[in-house]
């Protein structure tokens, strides 16, 4: 059986806004949060830029509503 505890929950919380957007993400008191976001990552880094956080990683945060699967072709 998997636990999970308050801290494993935190990510996907901080990106529930932000469906089928672009995220600048920066590490605040341990943990990783939102400081930018738009529709590209252009705005997301902009507005992250201008929050102070000149070092993020970006993220494209997909829609919740279809399902991913890895795919590999079979030669």
């Amino acid at each position: 059986m998997i636990e999970e505890n308050e801290s494993d929950m935190g990510f996907p919380t901080a990106i529930e806004g932000y469906e089928n957007k672009w995220v600048a993400l920066a590490e605040i008191e341990g943990k990783e949060s939102v400081v930018g976001s738009g529709d590209d990552a252009t705005e997301a880094v902009k507005q992250a830029k201008e929050r102070g956080f000149l070092e993020t990683v970006l993220f494209k945060v997909p829609s919740f509503h279809v399902s991913y699967a890895p795919w590999s072709p079979s030669y």
